[in-house]
């Protein structure tokens, strides 16, 4: 929503925010400090799958709210995946204010469940998987990951070397992109945040390519080896020019590198964009394919 501030400016207002009833859902009244706990990164559907509303079944007074994130203002790290109040509702702690690795948690959490001899000891599954809190109420809780051996990464695409059949590269859900040479036994992960469709240069084949949704394509020239800086480019943005971001992108849309012409890709959202330098550069070469004729085709 949209509103002012105390001194009149116009602001936009939080994308997800927390009520509280304590007559049984008869009045309701804002719970204000709980913040834009499931899309703090502002507009974004997140709600409607990252959304964990949770009360402590031995004291009521306990509440948590999770679901995506915020980000720090000077280290740009994940925070405020999850949050707890011990008052009500009144006032929220951070339950993952990435102080240090083990106070990490990975983005879009999707559920809570306490341990039902001790309620202070809770498993949340996000995208990340699985982790294991034994001090719920601690000012920096000690998450243990524990999705180690566990077969839940979700591959939406892979590509396959020209020459060498143990190289497969591929994009996960939410885990970025991952590669193995020695054909899946293990994989090393890569570059950040969703990776969709992926390939490996068929002229090149150090060079590989994906794409952060929904129309960042990335490329890396080592192998897939490294982490944001060498998969999206001098502008950490990745290799869009030309590309309209306002045009109708999938989530993951789909990329074909052609075999036969040096540096050729294809890259499409409601229109077809063609690349002759592996992605520098792109211009359309399709009309819109939405148009109410396209069912003739």
């Amino acid at each position: 929503w949209k509103g002012q501030d105390e001194n009149g400016n116009d602001v936009d207002g939080f994308w997800s925010y927390a009520i509280r009833s304590t007559d049984g859902g008869d009045t309701w009244e804002w719970l204000p400090d709980a913040g834009d706990y499931c899309t703090g990164e502002g507009s974004s559907p997140q709600c409607t799958y990252d959304n964990i509303v949770e009360i402590d079944p031995t004291d009521a007074n306990i509440m948590y709210l999770g679901g995506s994130l915020s980000t720090e203002e000077d280290t740009f790290n994940w925070i405020a995946i999850l949050r707890r109040s011990a008052d009500g509702g009144e006032t929220w702690t951070d339950m993952t204010p990435a102080i240090d690795p083990e106070n990490f948690l990975h983005p879009d959490a999707h559920g809570l469940a306490f341990d039902p001899n001790d309620s202070s000891a809770v498993w949340v599954g996000s995208d990340g998987g699985v982790a294991y809190s034994a001090d719920a109420g601690a000012e920096a809780p000690v998450w243990e990951k524990l999705s180690v051996g566990m077969n839940i990464l979700l591959f939406i695409d892979i590509g396959l070397h020209p020459t060498d059949p143990d190289y497969i590269i591929g994009g996960l859900q939410d885990n970025a992109n991952a590669f193995t040479t020695d054909g899946g036994q293990m994989w090393q992960g890569a570059s950040q945040g969703d990776a969709g469709h992926s390939a490996v240069d068929p002229f090149q084949p150090n060079i590989v390519y994906s794409h952060y949704p929904p129309y960042f394509f990335s490329r890396n020239e080592n192998g897939g080896e490294g982490g944001a800086d060498e998969w999206f480019g001098p502008s950490g943005e990745g290799y869009v020019d030309g590309l309209d971001g306002s045009d109708n992108w999938l989530f993951y849309p789909p990329f074909v590198v052609d075999p036969n012409n040096d540096g050729v890709i294809y890259f499409a959202s409601n229109y077809v964009y063609k690349t002759e330098d592996r992605g520098d550069s792109w211009f359309v070469i399709s009309d819109p394919l939405n148009t109410s004729d396209i069912g003739s085709i």
